[in-house]
C-alpha cells in the first residue's frame, strides 16, 4: 500500500501531457477519397497539358522548319536577283560602251568630214582669190596646142609662126584678158599701215639715196611712243569699209570661179 501511494504521488507530481484522440469518422473517409480523386484528375490534367505542350512544340518545330525553308528560298531568290541584276548591269554597261564607241566614231567621222569640207573651202578660196595672171599670146598658143604633143613640140611650133600669126594670137589673148577682168575683179586695196602712212607723210627727197632717207625715218619711227604711232593707225571707219569691200570681193570671186573656171 505504501509503495502504491509513493508511485501515485510521483505520477501526480509530474505534469500531464494532453493527448488528443483521433476518431475516424465516415466524413473523414469521404474527404480522403475526394482528395485522391482530385489528385487523379490533376494527374490526368497534367498529362493533357503535357500532350498539348508537345503538340505545340511540334507545331512550332514545323513552323521553324517552314520558316527556315522560306528563308532559304528567299535567299535563293535574292541571289538570283543579284545575279540577274549583275547581268543587267553588265548588259547596260556593254550597251553604254557600244553607244560611247558609236558616238566617238560619229564624232571622228564628223570631224573628218568637217576637215575635208574645210580643206575644200580653203582650196576653193585659194583658187578663186588668187591674183589674176594675164594670158599672153604664147600661153594661149601653148594652151591650144598642148594636146597635140609635148611642151617642147608646142614651143617649137610657136617659133615657126609668122609675125602675123603671132599677132592673131595676141589679139585673142587681149580679148580673153578684157573679158576676164570684167568678171575676175582685182582685190580691193587695204588702208595703208601706220608705218606706211608715217613714211608717206614724213618722206622728203633731200637729194640723198632712198635707202639713207628710209633708214633715218625708220629710226624716228622706232623712237616714237605707242601713242604717237597710234595717230597714224587707220580709222575704224576705214577698217570697216575695207572689211565690207573684201567680203563682197571674195564672194564675187568664188561665184566667178564656179561659173567661169576657164578664166582661172
Amino acid at each position: 500500500m505504501l509503495i502504491n501511494r509513493v508511485i501515485n504521488r510521483t505520477a501526480l507530481s509530474r505534469p500531464m501531457v494532453p493527448v488528443r484522440l483521433f476518431s475516424v469518422s465516415r466524413s473523414s473517409l469521404l474527404g480522403g477519397s475526394q482528395l485522391l480523386a482530385a489528385v487523379a484528375r490533376g494527374s490526368k490534367q497534367s498529362g493533357a497539358d503535357k500532350k498539348k505542350a508537345e503538340e505545340a512544340k511540334k507545331k512550332l518545330k514545323k513552323l521553324h522548319s517552314k520558316l527556315s525553308k522560306e528563308k532559304s528560298a528567299l535567299s535563293q531568290l535574292k541571289k538570283k536577283y543579284a545575279e540577274a541584276s549583275k547581268k543587267e548591269k553588265q548588259k547596260i554597261k556593254q550597251l553604254e560602251t557600244k553607244e560611247k564607241q558609236k558616238l566617238l566614231e560619229a564624232k571622228k567621222k564628223s570631224k573628218q568630214q568637217e576637215s575635208i569640207a574645210k580643206k575644200k573651202e580653203q582650196d576653193l578660196l585659194k583658187k578663186a582669190t588668187k591674183p589674176f595672171r594675164r594670158l599672153s599670146a604664147y600661153n594661149l598658143f601653148i594652151k591650144e596646142r598642148l594636146g597635140d604633143g609635148g611642151l617642147a613640140d608646142a614651143a617649137s611650133s610657136w617659133n615657126s609662126l609668122s609675125t602675123e600669126e603671132k599677132n592673131g594670137y595676141q589679139q585673142k589673148a587681149d580679148a580673153f584678158n578684157a573679158k576676164a577682168l570684167e568678171i575676175v575683179t582685182p582685190k580691193p586695196k587695204a588702208p595703208p599701215s601706220s608705218y606706211a602712212k608715217f613714211i608717206k607723210e614724213m618722206y622728203v627727197n633731200d637729194g640723198r639715196e632712198f635707202k639713207d632717207i628710209n633708214k633715218d625715218l625708220a629710226a624716228q619711227w622706232k623712237a616714237m611712243s605707242n601713242d604717237e604711232k597710234s595717230e597714224y593707225e587707220p580709222s575704224s571707219a576705214q577698217r570697216d569699209e575695207y572689211k565690207g569691200k573684201l567680203k563682197a570681193w571674195t564672194d564675187s570671186r568664188i561665184k566667178a570661179f564656179k561659173e567661169h573656171k576657164d578664166l582661172f
